[in-house]
């Protein structure tokens, strides 16, 4: 019994490597077909909104005064603005990246680390594929609760085996994207890369879970959604913290009644 103990649990680490393994090629491949999101950027602040100009205040400037060469001269309201000391442009919209927190100082010095850099701007495409799989292993094991049939479980446990893969591939994309950082300088990246490295995690311990259960024939089912549905939970929440870091809160802000106008 514990020579068959033994073998199993040996089958299974084998798994669990070959899903390490694969996770980032599979990704990698896989990724392009899904770019949806383009060049993400973090935006301080949504930009402010263009103002319409009234027709009459265009028309009610002052015109440059032209000299006899046809330049400005030195008094033209130009000239003048140009001179005032407490006029300054204002500055450009702060952006932030997350190619930012790379190490490029390392990983720029060979080939080997620019491929890895590069691989790492993928993670935004990446992300698409263990968070609908993810879900839909929960989905159907919810469901499964009340109609256990052997379409449920294979399609669950499908779902399973493609989501855990793509999750430690998107998340091995994500620490390359975003530098080696336990701490970064916003709370909300911070948050996202730890959520997102334990997503990785509790997909294999329910992938093992589930695996165990079924090659030894025991029922780990309690356990195992257990794992499956938190996993799902966090997948949920990293998904909204990145639409947040990219979009800003006012994507999933109620939109506003049109103004009524007054005649």
């Amino acid at each position: 019994m514990k020579n068959w103990d033994r073998r199993h649990i040996k089958r299974l680490g084998y798994d669990i490597f070959l899903i390490c393994a694969l996770s980032l090629g599979a990704t990698t491949l896989a990724s392009p077909l899904a770019i949806a999101h383009g060049s993400e950027v973090y935006m301080d602040k949504p930009p402010a909104p263009v103002e319409e100009v009234p027709v009459d205040a265009v028309t009610s400037q002052e015109v440059p005064v032209l000299d006899h060469m046809g330049t400005h001269s030195p008094n033209s309201p130009a000239h003048l603005h140009d001179k005032d000391e407490g006029h300054e442009t204002p500055a450009a919209e702060a952006v932030h990246d997350h190619s930012a927190h790379a190490p490029s100082e390392v990983l720029t010095e060979t080939g080997f680390g620019r491929f890895l850099l590069w691989l790492g701007k993928l993670h935004p495409a990446a992300v698409h594929f263990p968070i609908a799989l993810l879900l839909g292993a929960a989905l159907a094991e919810l469901i499964l609760i009340r109609r256990n049939t052997q379409f449920l479980q294979d399609a669950g446990r499908f779902c399973l085996w493609l989501g855990t893969i793509s999750a430690v591939g998107s998340a091995l994309l994500g620490w390359l994207y975003g530098g080696f950082h336990l701490i970064d300088d916003e709370s909300i990246l911070t948050l996202h890369r730890w959520n997102g490295t334990g997503i990785a995690i509790l997909a294999l311990l329910a992938l093992w879970l589930l695996e165990g259960g079924i090659r030894q024939q025991v029922s780990r089912r309690g356990i195992y959604r257990v794992a499956l549905l938190v996993t799902a939970l966090m997948v949920g929440t990293n998904g909204y913290l990145g639409g947040l870091m990219v979009y800003g809160p006012e994507q999933h802000q109620w939109p506003e009644a049109p103004a009524e106008h007054s005649h």
